[in-house]
């Protein structure tokens, strides 16, 4: 277990106070704050309302609130990420070697498909790699076609199911061909 707190305090320090350039300019990237709760529930709940209630049925409420936050505060890795100092989103991270699990990568809407997840994501991916895990998985809503489109254009595999989400992996050893 010490091992993977070094692990994760060293993926939050390399990745903390990180400006990251993208196609449309740069954001940064810094360890989540207890005063990043509010907007981190306020975009959770914009973005998963509508594919809980049109997926599964469910409706948000304070309990399904307090559990998705606490499944989350318990990540080795929780980032947000912010542009001309607004939060524009956050990503979460659980680095165990030898398989890292994206627990999260939203951004709020007015700053989709302008590069900045894509950028995100490979600056995760590289810390993991770089921490020696060997792939990456992550979890997505089965009707969240978007973010399935996301993943998989950048490299991720159907891996089954993970309960009634879809499971995606991503190898991230370099092969000969890479190099």
């Amino acid at each position: 277990m010490a091992d993977m707190a070094g692990l994760a305090w060293r993926l939050s320090r390399m990745a903390g106070g990180h400006r990251l350039q993208f196609s449309g300019g740069h954001v940064e990237i810094l360890p989540m704050e207890q005063d990043d709760l509010g907007p981190v529930v306020q975009l959770t709940r914009k973005l998963m309302e509508p594919l809980l209630r049109t997926g599964f049925g469910f409706h948000w409420d304070l309990r399904l609130e307090r559990a998705m936050m606490a499944d989350l505060m318990r990540q080795p890795v929780a980032l947000v990420i912010r542009r001309e100092s607004a939060f524009i989103g956050y990503t979460a991270l659980n680095p165990a070697r030898p398989q890292a699990k994206l627990h999260a990568l939203m951004i709020e809407p007015a700053h989709q498909s302008q590069g900045i997840g894509t950028a995100v994501l490979r600056l995760l991916e590289q810390r993991a790699a770089g921490l020696r895990c060997r792939e990456i998985v992550t979890t997505v809503q089965p009707n969240n076609k978007q973010a399935l489109e996301f993943f998989r254009a950048r490299g991720y595999a159907d891996a089954g199911a993970d309960g009634v989400n879809a499971l995606l992996h991503k190898s991230l050893i370099a092969r000969a061909d890479d190099v």
